[in-house]
């Protein structure tokens, strides 16, 4: 009767370890994931940021040259 439960206690803590391994490799698989959507949501940031300037500055060229555009008696 001993070894049987000896042999049962050995298949818990291998069942425990192997439960363990996977918990792990799930954690990090999670932390990865987490990480490369944060990089995602910083760079995402980053170029809304990037692409407002530009359309800031484009627009003030815009307005710069309304006057220019609005002239009756031009010729070109």
């Amino acid at each position: 009767m001993n070894i049987v439960s000896s042999e049962i206690a050995d298949e818990v803590v291998k069942r425990f370890l192997l439960l363990n391994l996977f918990l792990r490799i799930m954690l990090n698989f999670l932390f990865a994931i987490l990480m490369l959507e944060t990089v995602g949501f910083i760079k995402t940031c980053f170029l809304n940021h990037v692409m407002e300037a530009r359309i800031r500055i484009g627009w003030n060229n815009f307005r710069q040259l309304v006057p220019l555009l609005t002239v009756k008696d031009l010729s070109l």
